[in-house]
């Protein structure tokens, strides 16, 4: 496997740019995640309990995002 296709340990420094980076590469990324979560609060709506499973959440941004609903748990998998 090219050494640009390996998961990187989380102790090499282009790890901790990520945050800066990705919102260079990807315009109005921050948007994505309050669209995503207006979106679930749409489709998730009542005062029932839902867990919602979050696959590649290697970050946690999708963690910190949705958090404000006290109504909903969450499995998160980062696929790294």
């Amino acid at each position: 496997m090219p050494e640009s296709k390996r998961a990187k340990s989380w102790e090499d420094p282009s790890v901790n740019s990520y945050a800066t980076t990705i919102r260079k590469k990807i315009a109005g990324y921050p948007l994505l995640y309050e669209l995503t979560g207006n979106l679930m609060e749409g489709f998730l709506i009542g005062d029932s309990n839902h867990t919602v499973l979050i696959v590649g959440a290697g970050g946690g941004q999708e963690l910190v995002t949705f958090s404000n609903n006290s109504l909903w748990s969450y499995v998160a998998v980062g696929d790294a």
